[in-house]
C-alpha cells in the first residue's frame, strides 16, 4: 500500500486549514478544550504539510509555515479591586482568558469535585502571594462550554503583604502574571537564535488594578508611569488618582517577537532586566 509522503517522521501533528470566504483559519485538532479559531503561539511559524482532498495533489504539496494569524487571541485580561484595611489587604479578582489558555484552565480544573476545585484554587492564589491567604469567594463561567473565553472571580483576605517601614505602609500592585524571569535568559554568548515561543504563549496582557484605602490612610508614593516599546515588546503602566483614597493602576503588555536572534540577544536581555525591575511596582501608604 501507498502511503503519503511526508518530509520526516516528525509530521506528527494534525492541524485543520478552512477557507472563509477571503480568510483562512487554522484549528488545532489535537486539544478538544481549546476554543474555536485559536492557535496556540508555538504553532506560529511553524513548518506544516498541505494534505488536499484530492489525493492526487498531495504528491505534489509544498511545505508552508502557519501565519501568526489569529482569530481568537491567546490573551490574558484582569480587573483587581485592592481595598487596604489597616494590615490586611482584601482583593476581589476577575480574569477573562482568551485563546489557548482557556483550554489550559479548563484542562486543569475540570472534572474536580468540591473539595479538589477549593483545594486548586487555595494553591493558585498561593501562587502569586507570599503572605497568609484566606480565599472568601470564588466563581467561574464557561469552564465546560467551548466557549471562546473563560472567565473566574476570587474574593480573598491576605495578610503579612504589607511591609513596614517606619510609619510607612508598602505593598506591591497584583498585576499577578510575571512577563519577564531574568533567570530565564542567562547571561551568556549566544551562537543560535532564541524561540522565544518557548517562553511567552501570549499576545496581550491587560491590569487594571483599583486600590482603595479606607478614610483614615492616604497615599505616600505612587507608582510611576512606564512606556517601553521596542522591537521586542509594548510594555506600558498607567497610574491615575481617583480620588483622595483611590488609584488606578493599568498595565498593558503586547509581545511582539516569536524570534530573538543570536546579536539581538544582549539587547532582549537588557530589555529583559529592565522590565523584570518593573515587575514588583510598589505602593506607600500611611496613617493621616
Amino acid at each position: 500500500m501507498n502511503s503519503l509522503r511526508v518530509p520526516s517522521t516528525d509530521f506528527n501533528h494534525c492541524i485543520v486549514r478552512i477557507e472563509v470566504d477571503t480568510d483562512t483559519l487554522y484549528q488545532e485538532l489535537t486539544d478538544n478544550k481549546l476554543p474555536f479559531g485559536s492557535v496556540p503561539n508555538y504553532l506560529s511559524n511553524a513548518q506544516a504539510l498541505v494534505i488536499h482532498e484530492d489525493v492526487a495533489q498531495n504528491n505534489a504539496s509544498t511545505l508552508i509555515h502557519i501565519p501568526k494569524y489569529k482569530w481568537v487571541s491567546n490573551s490574558i485580561e484582569r480587573t483587581v479591586k485592592v481595598t487596604v484595611i489597616d494590615d490586611v489587604i482584601e482583593i476581589k479578582a476577575d480574569l477573562t482568558l482568551f485563546g489557548k489558555n482557556v483550554s489550559e484552565y479548563r484542562w486543569h480544573l475540570s472534572d474536580l469535585t468540591q473539595t479538589q476545585m477549593k483545594k486548586s484554587i487555595n494553591q493558585y492564589c498561593a501562587t502569586y502571594f507570599d503572605g497568609d491567604i484566606k480565599v472568601l469567594n470564588y466563581n467561574m463561567k464557561n469552564l465546560d462550554s467551548l466557549n471562546t473565553n473563560f472567565q473566574m472571580s476570587i474574593e480573598m483576605e491576605l495578610e503579612d503583604e504589607i511591609k513596614k517601614i517606619g510609619s510607612l505602609s508598602t505593598f506591591t500592585v497584583p498585576f499577578f502574571d510575571k512577563i519577564f524571569s531574568i533567570d530565564q535568559f542567562p547571561n551568556e554568548d549566544r551562537k543560535f537564535p532564541l524561540n522565544y515561543w518557548n517562553y511567552e504563549g501570549n499576545d496581550n496582557y491587560s491590569s487594571i488594578v483599583n486600590i482603595v484605602l479606607n478614610a483614615n490612610t492616604k497615599f505616600v508614593e505612587l507608582p510611576g508611569k512606564v512606556s517601553i516599546v521596542n522591537q521586542f515588546i509594548d510594555f506600558k503602566i498607567d497610574v491615575k488618582q481617583i480620588s483622595e483614597t483611590e488609584i488606578q493602576v493599568i498595565r498593558t503588555v503586547k509581545p511582539l517577537a516569536n524570534f530573538i536572534s543570536e546579536k539581538d540577544y544582549d539587547e532582549f536581555r537588557k530589555v529583559v532586566k529592565q522590565i523584570s525591575k518593573l515587575e514588583e511596582t510598589f505602593v506607600a501608604i500611611k496613617k493621616k
